[in-house]
Formats: C-alpha cells, sequence, structure tokens
C-alpha cells in the first residue's frame, strides 16, 4: 500500500509542472476604459471610466517561421483558458469569446518581436486595440525583453499617453496606463 501511494505521489509530481508551466506570472498596475452601462453621452469621458487593471498571469505562444512568424503575449488577471487558445486557428475568434468573462491585455509581435497590435479588454465585452504611437520620441508602448528564448519571454511593459518629460530628465508618459513585468512560458 506504501509503495502504491508514493507511487502516485511521484506521478503526480512529475506531472504538476507540465501543468503549472502552461501559464506564467504577470505584476503590476495599470488602467483600462469600460463602457458605462446604458450610456448614450456623445462625450468620451462620460460613455467610459477608468478601471485598475493588475494581471496574475501571462503566457505566449509563436506561431509560423522567417518573416511571417508572429509572437503573442498575453496578460490577464484571472486563469487564462490557454487550450481554447492553442486550439484555435484564430486568434482574434479566441480573444472576442474571451471578452466578456476575461479583462486582458494581447500583444502580437512581428518576426523582428516589434508590437504590431496591441488588444486591451476590461472584461466588458468590448475589445479595443492600437498601435504604436510616438509623441516626442516616447512611444505608447513600450516592451523590454529580459530573457527571451525558446521557452520563455520574460520582460517589462509600458504603456501611456503623451510626453511630459523635461529636457534634461528620463521620459515621462503624461498618463500612464500600465507599468507591468511578465515571465511568460512559450505555450504549444
Amino acid at each position: 500500500m506504501r509503495r502504491h501511494v508514493l507511487a502516485v505521489a511521484l506521478a503526480l509530481c512529475s506531472v504538476l509542472p507540465l501543468v503549472a508551466q502552461d501559464v506564467g506570472t504577470a505584476s503590476g498596475k495599470g488602467t483600462m476604459k469600460r463602457a458605462v452601462p446604458g450610456s448614450t453621452s456623445a462625450k468620451l469621458d462620460e460613455a467610459y471610466k477608468t478601471v485598475d487593471f493588475s494581471p496574475r498571469f501571462a503566457f505566449a505562444s509563436r506561431e509560423g517561421k522567417g518573416a511571417d512568424a508572429e509572437t503573442w503575449i498575453v496578460l490577464t488577471e484571472k486563469q487564462p483558458p490557454v487550450k481554447e487558445w492553442l486550439a484555435s486557428e484564430d486568434k482574434m475568434n479566441v480573444l472576442g469569446l474571451w471578452k466578456q468573462k476575461l479583462p486582458f491585455i494581447a500583444m502580437s509581435l512581428d518576426s523582428k518581436m516589434a508590437v504590431a497590435y496591441y488588444f486591451v479588454s476590461s472584461g466588458d465585452g468590448l475589445v479595443s486595440s492600437e498601435g504604436v504611437n510616438v509623441a516626442n520620441g516616447l512611444e505608447s508602448i513600450v516592451l523590454k525583453f529580459q530573457a527571451r528564448d525558446a521557452k520563455r519571454l520574460k520582460g517589462t511593459l509600458r504603456t501611456g499617453v503623451g510626453n511630459c518629460s523635461k529636457s534634461s530628465g528620463p521620459q515621462v508618459y503624461c498618463e500612464t496606463t500600465g507599468d507591468f513585468t511578465f515571465d511568460a512560458p512559450i505555450v504549444r
């Protein structure tokens, strides 16, 4: 009996790390816009309210090779449905399914690992997208990698609006919308 229990415990120990590797970690704080239910206001500041976003989970995936390579990094507040993601041929369709359940940030990176598309959903049923904008030399989406290999992407993501930097100081957003760290295993 003891041998049987020990064998089961060892088997579970070898399986659990594989399950845990599907999703990595994220941290930091940011904000998102959420539609105000029932609002018919034409004024943007009345139709949307700012809500907090604090991701805890991260994962990445890769598709294609060479100039056609695409890498996704996803940060979420709740456990993401990675199996759905991997099974889908259309990542945008999967994001659409998540939009009413899961606040997230999703970035599509090109073959040079630069942000091609940036998607945000506060879980209110809407997904917004944006590209990288530059205000006086400061990019609206700044992605930096500390580690980048075939198994894992680890780095920081800063987002914001405008450039309120002083001539002698560091680059500073007028409005910071995100300051995150992530350690995202590449799921397959």
